[in-house]
């Protein structure tokens, strides 16, 4: 959807497509018959669109301005391996994307510099996510005893720093823990904090996550979701 809900996009048989969400016209925005075009997403500010395309002849990373006519910009040449989905950061400047060797990359738009964030071992990276403030990425991956890892990669010059985040397993002489928090704003005052946690009863499945919620002064630990199943959280406006 676009910045401005005006108009959504989509890709079929191998073209994008924009449609409007009243009234207008489709527009057929790659208009290339000989190629297949998909993972697309309109940039944050409104004024680019990015999308994969096999028109060389291997999957490659593109973008063009919206509403133009102007042949849209190469931004990748390595095309080796099938490319997923593309994510603008909120700055409108950089691109993410995975591919099927479990890589994650970022590339600056204007330079065309590509950063390898992550190399997995095995499966596919489909989660990776931009902070706020276009700086940081974070994503995961499977190590060698199959337990996920999170990175968190700052976008720095001139060389980028990547912090790792390994999930613990029993016998482990340190236990990590990864909590979100989440603060509920009712009658402009912090009246509680949401967590996920698991464990915390007798008899429950170690194996999921469960959401709670405490006042802040820790009381009234109440849990939210008693049924068995991972729960995961978001923020929301």
């Amino acid at each position: 959807v676009s910045h401005d809900g005006k108009r959504a996009m989509f890709g079929a048989r191998g073209e994008i497509f924009t449609v409007p969400a009243k009234h207008g016209n489709t527009r057929n925005i790659t208009s290339t018959p000989n190629a297949n075009e998909k993972h697309s997403m309109f940039s944050p500010n409104g004024q680019w669109i990015a999308y994969v395309s096999d028109v060389s002849g291997e999957d490659e990373l593109y973008f063009q301005k919206v509403n133009s006519t102007d042949a849209p910009t190469r931004l990748t040449s390595d095309g080796d391996r099938y490319k997923y989905q593309t994510l603008w950061s909120p700055d409108s400047k950089k691109l993410a994307w995975s591919d099927k060797s479990a890589r994650v990359f970022w590339i600056d738009v204007a330079t065309k510099n590509k950063t390898l964030i992550v190399q997995g071992r095995r499966g596919d990276i489909r989660d990776y996510s931009w902070s706020p403030d276009s700086k940081r990425i974070a994503t995961r991956k499977w190590d060698q005893r199959n337990v996920r890892l999170m990175h968190l990669l700052e976008t720095k010059n001139p060389a980028p720093i990547i912090h790792s985040y390994r999930y613990g397993l029993p016998g482990d002489s340190v236990i990590p823990r990864f909590d979100l928090y989440v603060f509920d704003v009712t009658a402009r005052a912090l009246r509680y904090a949401y967590f996920t946690a698991r464990g915390r009863e007798a008899g429950r499945d170690p194996y999921f996550r469960f959401l709670y919620r405490a006042r802040l002064d820790g009381s009234a630990i109440e849990l939210l979701t008693p049924e068995n199943g991972a729960t995961t959280e978001s923020p929301v406006a």
